[in-house]
């Protein structure tokens, strides 16, 4: 892997994983996470 890939991809991932001083790391597991995304696109389309 080209060495401007590699170090690319880690930016990324470090970007990605940051967060905000004294927020909680994501403790939302998957059936809320389908909950909550279902209650925004209901939403969404009545929005429309």
């Amino acid at each position: 892997m080209p060495e401007v890939t590699r170090t690319a991809g880690l930016t990324l991932i470090g970007y990605l994983a940051r967060r905000m001083p004294g927020e909680a790391a994501h403790d939302v597991g998957v059936c809320e996470a389908r909950n909550a995304s279902e209650r925004r696109l209901k939403a969404a389309r009545k929005a429309r």
